[in-house]
């Protein structure tokens, strides 16, 4: 199951993404809509949404951390909470 919810952090708020494995962070104030994220994910599981980045499906996510290294803007965080079982590696596409 993933979860979708919008905190307030001191930074301004925060948009995250996550499900028993992977958490994956968004600052949509630091986000300048660029579209590298989007390009380097190598499961496609990021789009563009009202100004910013966000995930269409988290348990897709492969937590190779590629948007969070490649954001000019340090508006992604990529946190691997555990590792996902190989049967969902596989699905995907890790």
């Amino acid at each position: 199951m993933s979860v979708d919810r919008r905190a307030e952090t001191s930074g301004g708020e925060l948009v995250v993404f996550e499900d028993e494995y992977t958490r994956l962070e968004v600052v949509p104030r630091f986000c300048k809509d660029c579209g590298i994220c989007i390009e380097c994910c190598p499961v496609e599981i990021l789009e563009a949404h009202d100004g910013a980045v966000r995930v269409t499906d988290i348990s897709a996510c492969t937590a190779c951390e590629q948007c969070e290294l490649r954001c000019p803007d340090f508006a992604i965080r990529v946190t691997r909470k555990k590792k996902r079982p190989k049967n969902q590696q596989e699905q995907a596409g890790g």
